[in-house]
């Protein structure tokens, strides 16, 4: 029995959302063997599922009588660039759909109106159980994996896919997937705050961005001592100032 199935309400609320944003999607086409709207829902599915592969899911499927989808068709999708293409917009649409405008402490920063607020962490995905080993950067015929980054938007609280850093093939490490991707947001033109952990830390790169109105937040790496530190004037009585430990320029 599929997890989405056993929590009515987050199926009601998925299956009232998806055939509106699949079908005027720009992606989407006609495909009388395996419909895109049945690919999603397959797709999402599957990341719920608990099976240790693409055809255990298929068999437990099948074991049920939810679908009767052949092996064949579910994997020849999964090719698809166009298909890969309508998953990334409909995720897209789906979280602008449900996007929370509650109350947020930045609701009281009137200087960060202006900016775009995101927290990002990478996720580290382990191998397929039918992925081929390939070598690795020191020549060592391993299993690769590779690394999803999340966005988690602090206007909204609404999390989702930021970058991938490396697949099955290629070994590469998340830091230089983040960096390749916030240089591409560079061409939209807005600025933005980062909240990172220290493993981001690079102090060069970041003050690149700086001078290009992308600030970031993030914790000292333990081998990096400060050369100056000077602490700065702050009211301690102020409410927004809860949780605040110190406050410096370093």
């Amino acid at each position: 029995m599929s997890n989405y199935q056993n929590n009515p309400e987050f199926s009601e609320f998925f299956f009232s959302q998806l055939p509106g944003i699949v079908e005027s999607s720009f992606h989407t086409r006609e495909c009388p063997v395996y419909e895109d709207i049945d690919w999603i829902r397959h797709g999402v599915e599957r990341v719920l599922e608990n099976n240790k592969s693409g055809r255990d899911f298929i068999q437990s499927l099948q074991d049920f009588g939810a679908d009767n989808i052949k092996r064949s068709n579910f994997f020849a999708a999964l090719s698809s660039s166009r298909r890969a293409l309508l998953a990334q917009e409909v995720n897209e649409r789906f979280i602008q759909s449900i996007g929370i405008n509650s109350h947020t402490l930045f609701d009281d920063m009137p200087e960060l109106d202006n900016r775009e607020i995101h927290a990002i962490d990478g996720h580290h995905i382990a191998h397929g159980c039918h992925a081929p080993k390939a070598y690795n950067d020191k020549g060592e015929l391993k299993f690769l994996t590779s690394h999803i980054l999340y966005d988690l938007n602090l206007r909204n609280n609404m999390i989702s896919p930021f970058a991938i850093a490396g697949n099955y093939q290629k070994k590469e490490h998340e830091v230089t997937a983040l960096k390749r991707e916030v240089k591409s947001l560079l061409k939209r033109g807005k600025k933005s705050l980062w909240t990172l952990d220290r493993a981001y830390f690079d102090a060069r790169f970041w003050d690149d961005m700086r001078k290009q109105s992308v600030y970031v937040i993030l914790r000292l790496k333990e081998n990096v001592k400060p050369i100056m530190r000077h602490e700065l004037h702050w009211d301690r009585s102020d409410p927004i100032n809860i949780g605040v430990i110190n406050y410096e320029w370093v």
